[in-house]
């Protein structure tokens, strides 16, 4: 039987190509430290298995202060080492992001058909509503639930979406990759157009998240 499973998204310490820098450190894990229990609590309440996934702290951390951070979080803490590409592909947060949901469901040993839901660990769930509808969707066999809607404009737009929290087979993850070429659109628009690609009826299509997001350029926050 298909398991379930969180990977949540961090960096504590950011690339300084997304223009902020080691002092942001403190603010950024006091944020994650407010929001990941939390999904961690309401996944576990579910029996989904939630991981985190963190890509900034390979070789700038002791093992005393992922234990401790293990702790805080509630669940298990996976340190991302860079990968050869990931100073090339840091010119989109989502590439990066990618790459860690990838890397998670390697070293959890996720089965093909499993449902994987990322959430970036900066946003907070304010509610389960997203999380049981991914369960509703996995017991009605589809391979993905996402809201199409757009971050900036705040509108419904069919080939967009919010990449905070979306849901999907580890199949369908394992082939999906981004093209970063402006002509391809935005991360958010290629994986909407990629979802959108499924048949109807193996794509769940949800209006509310419940999902609070902090963006980290401006601080402005948006309940999805």
């Amino acid at each position: 039987m298909p398991k379930t499973y969180l990977i949540i998204t961090a960096a504590v310490i950011p690339h300084l190509r997304y223009g902020h820098y080691e002092g942001d450190a403190s603010i950024r894990l006091n944020r994650y430290i407010e929001s990941i229990p939390r999904a961690v609590a309401l996944a576990k309440e579910r029996e989904i298995t939630p991981v985190v996934v963190e890509n900034s702290l390979q070789g700038r951390c002791s093992e005393e202060f992922l234990s401790k951070l293990e702790q805080r979080f509630g669940c298990k803490v996976i340190v991302m080492a860079p990968t050869p590409q990931t100073d090339v592909t840091l010119q989109w947060k989502a590439v990066l992001e990618l790459e860690q949901i990838k890397h998670g469901i390697e070293s959890i040993g996720a089965k093909p058909e499993d449902m994987i839901v990322k959430l970036t660990g900066r946003y907070s769930l304010e509610s389960g509503i997203a999380l049981d509808s991914v369960m509703d969707a996995e017991a009605a066999g589809k391979s993905a639930v996402a809201k199409f809607f757009n971050v900036c404009t705040k509108e419904y737009v069919h080939d967009d979406c919010v990449l905070g929290l979306i849901a999907a087979r580890v199949k369908h993850l394992a082939e999906f990759n981004y093209i970063t070429s402006p002509e391809y659109g935005s991360p958010e628009v290629q994986f909407a157009r990629y979802l959108r690609s499924f048949p109807s009826d193996d794509l769940l299509e949800v209006r509310d998240l419940g999902m609070r997001c902090v963006f980290g350029e401006s601080g402005e926050e948006l309940l999805v």
